[in-house]
């Protein structure tokens, strides 16, 4: 009798986000994608329930041991520095809660340094391969970095477009009118369903959970495909010879993107207009969005990791919908004690996640209020020094916003454009707050309309 087997992709810390070097990153990635379409043809289509990104669903008698060894060579050796959960059971249930398991029993912290010279680019583990400009690196990012610069070329043979080969490249200017503070930044975002657990739970108790299953997982890989597909023409319209976009992590509900930070308000009223009427099989999903803005130096790992809290918080929020939130990092290093202490920290000890999360719905809206704050010669609309100077000196914005609404108070009065002080979305009545989204957010807004 065939057992039903799980295998998922984990770790990613450690095996795709543990270098800041994009084609390390895209062949970690695409390595992981490569690695489960083996398995599927390994298994077989009618056995196979859920496939997609890095996981792997099936009713088979094949082990995880039985499939690596099928793996041709080269993604024998990349499987080798990747992280896979799998478990085998008689159920579904029990093949992933063994899965889960044998995540709890892999190595989760960095490898231990053995070697004298530490790789030049993971920095954890010893430098064995001489790489050229990059210098000396370990064999596993040698490893992984290769398949993505292959990876590389056969998207730019298939396609119009040549994937960037670095975060300098990808944030490069593109003519348009871009503030000097944002042309070295670059945002990463981190998109996650809700609903689609729901979705799941219908399907099943509908048609069964293997034929629920096999309908869902089908369904969520063509809603992904259909987003990454039309988040690819939306950057190819813009880009130039080289896609100054990158898809860093793929799999069902779970996206991950990277861009120019300037581009980031259009990359969200674009997903929105993507997904705004997506359903699996009758039930609306919905999607969260953390978006971090921060220098192109700046850790990737520390980008992705903030990325996921600010997705934590927009679930933590309990609100319906379609959310985003958008978090800048100009000159300060990310925070060490988590996404939410600091926030409190720039807001005031009265601020709450609740505010920062966004109706996706209105971030056009807001891109637009802010160009028009930025770019407009009325004299009777505030000005970005106007803001930081009704804003400095004031310890707690939450505290301070009754002063902060009496030094606005000629604005609202002279100006019929007074609505364009609070900006859409923006669930708080604190004029404070308002100011100090408008202030953050200011250059990144989009090109001048």
């Amino acid at each position: 009798m065939s057992r039903y087997l799980h295998v998922e992709g984990v770790n990613f810390d450690q095996t795709l986000f543990d270098t800041s070097d994009i084609s390390t990153i895209r062949g970690a990635s695409r390595a992981c994608e490569d690695i489960v379409s083996h398995f599927r043809d390994q298994i077989g289509e009618k056995a196979v329930l859920a496939c997609g990104a890095s996981k792997l669903i099936a009713k088979t008698e094949l082990l995880f041991a039985d499939l690596l060894a099928g793996l041709p060579e080269d993604l024998k050796t990349l499987a080798g520095h990747l992280h896979f959960a799998r478990g085998a059971g008689a159920s579904l249930a029990a093949a992933e809660a063994e899965a889960r398991l044998s995540q709890l029993r892999s190595w989760t912290a960095p490898r231990p340094l053995t070697g004298t010279v530490p790789c030049a680019l993971s920095k954890t583990q010893p430098a064995v391969v001489d790489i050229g400009k990059k210098g000396l690196v370990s064999r596993s990012v040698a490893d992984r970095r290769d398949y993505g610069r292959q990876h590389r070329k056969a998207v730019a043979a298939q396609t119009a477009f040549d994937p960037a080969p670095d975060f300098e490249t990808l944030i490069r200017l593109s003519g348009d009118d871009v503030p000097l503070s944002a042309q070295n930044k670059m945002a990463v975002v981190h998109a996650d369903g809700a609903g689609f657990g729901a979705a799941l739970v219908k399907l099943q108790q509908e048609k069964g959970a293997e034929a629920g299953l096999k309908s869902f997982s089908d369904r969520a890989q063509e809603m992904q495909a259909g987003i990454i597909a039309q988040a690819v023409t939306w950057a190819a319209g813009w880009s130039g010879d080289v896609l100054q976009f990158e898809v860093l992590l793929a799999g069902g509900d779970d996206l991950m993107f990277v861009l120019p930070a300037w581009k980031l308000f259009d990359f969200l009223a674009g997903f929105h207009d993507w997904t705004a009427d997506e359903a699996i099989e009758g039930s609306a999903v919905h999607f969260r969005l953390g978006a971090i803005i921060a220098d192109r130096s700046t850790p990737i790992r520390q980008m992705t990791g903030l990325a996921f809290e600010a997705v934590d918080a927009l679930r933590a929020s309990g609100l319906p919908g379609s959310l985003c939130s958008i978090d800048v990092f100009e000159s300060a290093a990310p925070p060490m004690d988590g996404l939410s202490a600091h926030r409190k920290r720039l807001y005031g000890a009265g601020y709450t996640d609740a505010v920062q999360s966004w109706p996706l719905a209105e971030a056009a809206d807001l891109a637009a209020v802010l160009r028009y704050l930025r770019t407009t010669e009325d004299k009777d609309v505030i000005r970005r020094s106007q803001i930081y100077r009704a804003l400095r000196g004031l310890p707690d914005l939450s505290a301070a916003a009754a002063e902060v609404a009496k030094r606005l108070d000629h604005y609202t009065e002279r100006t019929a454009k007074a609505s364009a002080l609070r900006l859409p979305g923006v669930a708080s009545d604190n004029p404070a707050l308002h100011l100090a989204f408008a202030a953050q957010l200011w250059d990144y807004c989009g090109e001048a309309a």
